[in-house]
């Protein structure tokens, strides 16, 4: 069919902020027809937030958006989110028909016309499986095959796809690829964000890099190749994170996992000495965090061992976890960190240890007395002891719960993404605290992190994860941000 130059969605000088970050600034973008643009960056680069921009789910802060909508039926954009989202209750067919009710009769099981359309939505994406099969017998490669189905199960202007191969095997990604070169030959505009900068290499017929929310260069197809992408996404000119290396003397052994593997990754070891910073590193999705979930009993762990001070421990639950002296800082600190109802002085004093309680009973004015200490140790900006953490910024409430989990006097600290959703003043900040307080106390500290700029100058070492996999050790001046990037994004 022949193809038209004319933008399906223009974007120009959009702006997008959050408290503390700047997502989208001054962004000018065209989607056209039959045409694959891939969108690369480092996390906080803004990516998401422009899916969601252009899937109209996010209003922007300032900027213009103009699009066309095709004649007919006026499906405008599709969209495969970053993260696998189903409705548990359903099969994975009612999934996929879900919000195209109107076209078929709702019943418990799928009429043969409700079966036809399915199982060719399955069959786009390479998957076997019976539509009738609810979600949770399913693996997370086959609900994210299930959700790119449910995007491809029929013809849209513009199709939006944000990782989509992050959990998915070589195979799966390869066939996803052909039909998205069928879509685009069919005339569909795709947004590929990815990354994996080989397949955005193969499939984009034009790229644009995006750092700190603002796009830094675009290319067409051929006109760049993978080491020209890693530069741009490596100069990120003066960060936080400056200053000379400091030398960590080897401290006793703390923390062995031997041959750990769980859901989202496969056989870890490592050995954890006190005082020592270890980041699990890799893009997001590629099983850093399920390692320290696994360790903290978010996870059951498939095999493996985990001793600490050489006894074996069980982290068949969070409480074994937690009696074994493994403490988690989780990832999402407003669902699972903080109670935001509730002020700094109760919320420090959830900890599991508090120095302020005896024989297992409240002490008011010691309550009061060790969060006024940790509001002063981690430099908590707030107006007093009683303000609600709901009042409190991001990098406050998790200073918080770095405090409680501190007072807890832990083995092991278990830190998963400890500076997502922050402002950069605040993340330098954080670390800087955290590293100071392992050493200090001769708390080892595992942590989780996407962000991969954070790394050099802060962890003593760093396995880097690749889907599911640890692909590279890498230890004191080996760290640097070029070497994360090129073996996490390669």
């Amino acid at each position: 069919m022949a193809k038209t130059t004319e933008p399906l969605i223009e974007l120009r000088g959009v702006t997008k902020a959050y408290p503390g970050v700047i997502a989208l600034q001054d962004l000018d973008l065209a989607i056209t027809p039959g045409r694959v643009h891939g969108v690369v960056g480092l996390n906080g680069a803004g990516k998401s937030t422009l899916v969601n921009v252009l899937a109209g789910t996010v209003s922007p802060d300032s900027g213009a958006i103009s699009a066309r909508v095709r004649p007919g039926d006026g499906r405008l954009v599709n969209m495969v989110p970053q993260d696998i989202l189903v409705v548990p209750q359903l099969s994975i067919g009612r999934n996929i028909l879900l919000g195209r009710e109107p076209g078929f009769p709702v019943r418990r099981r799928l009429s043969n016309r409700e079966r036809a359309f399915v199982g060719a939505a399955l069959g786009r994406v390479g998957l076997d499986i019976d539509p009738e099969t609810r979600p949770a017998a399913c693996s997370t490669q086959e609900l994210r095959l299930v959700q790119i189905a449910k995007a491809v199960a029929d013809p849209a202007d513009v199709l939006l796809l944000d990782e989509p191969t992050a959990v998915l095997a070589e195979g799966d990604a390869s066939r996803l690829l052909k039909t998205l070169s069928t879509l685009r030959d069919a005339g569909e505009a795709i947004v590929y964000i990815s990354h994996r900068l080989g397949e955005v290499l193969q499939i984009a017929d034009q790229i644009t890099v995006l750092r700190d929310g603002r796009k830094v260069a675009s290319f067409t197809k051929g006109e760049v190749g993978r080491q020209g992408l890693l530069d741009l996404l490596t100069k990120h000119g003066t960060s936080g994170n400056t200053g000379t290396r400091e030398t960590q003397e080897r401290g006793a052994i703390v923390l062995e996992v031997e041959g750990l593997a769980a859901l989202g990754f496969r056989e870890v070891n490592l050995q954890v000495r006190a005082g020592e910073v270890i980041a699990l590193v890799g893009v997001q999705g590629a099983g850093q965090s399920a390692v320290v979930q696994t360790l903290a009993g978010l996870r059951p762990p498939a095999s493996g061992s985990v001793r600490l001070r050489g006894q074996t421990v069980a982290i068949s639950s969070p409480s074994a976890s937690t009696r074994a002296g493994l403490m988690l800082v989780p990832a999402d600190r407003r669902a699972r960190g903080v109670v935001a109802a509730m002020d700094i002085v109760k919320n420090i004093a959830l900890s599991p240890r508090s120095s302020s309680k005896r024989g297992g009973f409240r002490r008011r004015r010691a309550e009061r007395d060790v969060a006024g200490r940790y509001v002063n140790r981690f430099g908590i900006k707030t107006p007093g002891l009683a303000t609600q953490l709901a009042t409190l910024s991001g990098g406050n409430q998790q200073k918080v719960v770095l405090g409680r989990a501190i007072e807890a006097r832990p083995e092991v600290l278990l830190l998963d993404e400890p500076t997502q959703g922050i402002d950069v003043a605040t993340k330098w900040d954080i670390l800087a605290r955290i590293k100071s307080e392992a050493r200090e106390i001769g708390c080892p500290v595992v942590a989780a992190s996407s962000e991969l700029e954070e790394i050099p100058g802060w962890a003593d070492r760093v396995l880097i994860f690749r889907q599911g996999e640890v692909v590279r050790h890498l230890e004191g001046e080996q760290i640097t941000e070029e070497r994360l990037i090129e073996h996490a994004v390669s």
